[in-house]
């Protein structure tokens, strides 16, 4: 699951800062397929119409926008409960798959489960950040891109946190989602991470992997 420890991890580049979380005038989201990640497949499974597959998405939006602005944290999660748009770059809305498009009917489980994870994230994550900065050293948290962060400390906080997600699964989503809504390099670089993390991983942790 982890990268070969011979190549040389490499996140996408920050996104610009911004202030508005408006998007209006823009088209609605294109539907698009996902490429597959490396080792996508092998012991797990990313259901993309599940609602954790879901509340993941939702959680790393409200992260994101928390992120790169000053906005309220209460009022991104009532936004986000109510289906209003969150602060995105452009490319997100280019690799959406079908069963997302429809977003703004967000189901009340997914809503709670996604207000839940980012609470959980924001808890903790003065525990998080230090072991992403320990497995790749040579980019300093505030120097990555938002996108690349957030799905990080989604991750971590599944894999420290939410025993009950078998850690493959908790690897493959990250990966998944970075490669939808990152960069060219943000798939590869969050699996190399996360691969280093779990090495670290108490082996009761990987054996509940189903």
């Amino acid at each position: 699951m982890s990268a070969d420890p011979s190549e040389r991890l490499e996140p996408s580049k920050p996104e610009p800062k911004k202030q508005s979380s408006s998007r209006s005038g823009s088209k609605g989201p294109r539907k698009g397929k996902a490429s597959v990640p490396a080792g996508f497949g092998k012991g797990a499974y990313v259901d993309m119409s599940g609602v954790r597959h879901q509340a993941r998405v939702l959680a790393m939006q409200a992260l994101y926008e928390r992120d790169l602005t000053e906005h309220d944290l209460q009022e991104i999660l009532e936004r986000m409960r109510s289906g209003d748009d969150v602060d995105l770059p452009a490319s997100t809305t280019e690799t959406t798959d079908e069963d997302e498009t429809q977003l703004e009917d967000i189901p009340q489980p997914v809503a709670d489960r996604a207000t839940a994870i980012v609470h959980g994230i924001i808890e903790h994550q003065d525990g998080i950040d230090p072991l992403i900065e320990k497995a790749a050293p040579q980019f300093p948290i505030p120097q990555l891109a938002a996108i690349d962060r957030n799905v990080l400390r989604l991750a971590i906080y599944e894999l420290l946190y939410a025993p009950d997600v078998p850690y493959k699964v908790v690897i493959n989503e990250a990966v998944e989602i970075a490669k939808r809504f990152g960069g060219p390099n943000s798939g590869r670089f969050v699996n190399g991470v996360l691969g280093t993390i779990s090495k670290d991983l108490p082996a009761k942790r990987k054996h509940s992997s189903r």
